[in-house]
């Protein structure tokens, strides 16, 4: 998340900066685009309420002056972002559509049984972590298997977020110090950030670091959303998934050429429904709920039209590129909701993200 050791904060960071402010500056004289309904439900908001910790205000003003951008503005912004776009980039005419057909063509052709995927013991710990009668022992022993995600957990459980005395020194200890929410949160993102950055060169590590912030981020949020609404875990594991058919589109082709198809305003959106069908098809691949997959798969829609889990994992996956943008630093403030109050509920939800990538209780 933001903050992460892992996010690399450099040239391209700051040339995304500038993109923003020359990108927003188009959107100034025209009216407000119309929005697709997304994960506004009664319920949703009631529950994220009720989760938003005391303190984590919102500013009236800010909200009003916010620069209201569409699904389609914020998926583009979000993937110049992400690929490291420079703010000058010109849209070269057909590029985009090329970069795209060719793309989707190597996604039909993958053998999606070739993607990394998460590691047998998550699923066997998010099953125990829905269990009231398991002991901090027994979660302990399953950790064991992995002692970098062992080392994670106790790390995290000597954070200043969790320790309150005497310094952690045993998994048990641990599990019971940062409980069963944060722990799944630690499961779930140390076990992926090498997944999403696994090309080892200069320009891919800074955007699979921006991407691993995003995930980070988003899955979090996914905990808070998910409060009394759907499966915290599930929705979580959906998070991390989502990112899988992102970080393999971004490995496909060079990434110099794919920065350069992204100055074209209509690439981002459709960039992220082919990272979406190719995360779907690697959960039905691994066979995950079907509930799951359809989440996935109407995440670009904005979970319109779908169930509750979709519709948190949607508003999660919105808010997360928000922050994204906003930590690039000298970025206008965006809104994807015409609604004042839902506006104000966002604001609070990006201001409780922790500014580190260290969980809090989810």
């Amino acid at each position: 998340m933001s903050g992460s050791p892992d996010c690399v904060d450099g040239p391209a960071d700051r040339r995304g900066s500038g993109m923003l402010n020359r990108l927003l500056r188009r959107l100034q004289g025209r009216p407000a685009p119309a929005l697709t309904a997304a994960a506004s439900d009664e319920d949703v908001a009631a529950a994220v309420e009720e989760a938003l910790p005391v303190g984590a205000e919102a500013m009236p003003d800010a909200d009003v002056a916010a620069t209201l951008v569409s699904p389609q503005e914020l998926a583009d912004l979000f993937v110049r972002h992400l690929l490291g776009t420079a703010p000058d980039e010109p849209a070269v005419d057909g590029l985009a559509d090329d970069i795209l057909d060719r793309l989707d063509a190597q996604t039909q052709r993958l053998d999606v049984a070739r993607l990394p995927r998460l590691p047998a013991l998550v699923p066997q710990l998010l099953a125990v972590l829905r269990r009231d009668d398991v002991d901090a022992n027994a979660i302990a022993a399953l950790l064991a298997r992995d002692p970098t995600l062992a080392g994670d957990v106790v790390r995290v459980a000597n954070s200043a977020h969790y320790r309150r005395g005497a310094a952690v020194g045993n998994l048990p200890q641990a599990v019971n110090t940062i409980g069963s929410d944060g722990l799944r949160y630690v499961v779930l993102t140390t076990v992926m950030r090498p997944i999403l950055q696994a090309d080892p060169s200069h320009q891919a590590a800074h955007a699979g670091a921006r991407l691993a912030a995003q995930s980070e981020t988003r899955t979090w949020l996914c905990g808070t959303l998910a409060r009394g609404v759907c499966d915290a875990g599930e929705v979580q594991l959906a998070s991390v998934i989502a990112s899988t058919g992102t970080a393999a589109l971004m490995r496909m082709m060079p990434r110099p050429l794919m920065a350069q198809a992204a100055a074209d305003i209509n690439f981002g959106t459709r960039f992220l429904a082919l990272a979406s069908e190719l995360s779907t098809r690697a959960a039905a691949h691994w066979r995950l709920d079907e509930t799951l997959r359809n989440a996935l798969q109407a995440m670009p829609r904005n979970g319109d039209d779908a169930g509750a889990l979709a519709r948190v994992l949607a508003r999660a996956d919105r808010l997360s590129m928000l922050h994204a943008l906003h930590d690039t630093g000298d970025a206008p403030r965006l809104a994807t909701s015409e609604n004042l109050d839902e506006r104000a509920q966002d604001r609070r939800l990006l201001a409780s993200i922790p500014v580190t990538s260290e969980p809090v209780a989810a």
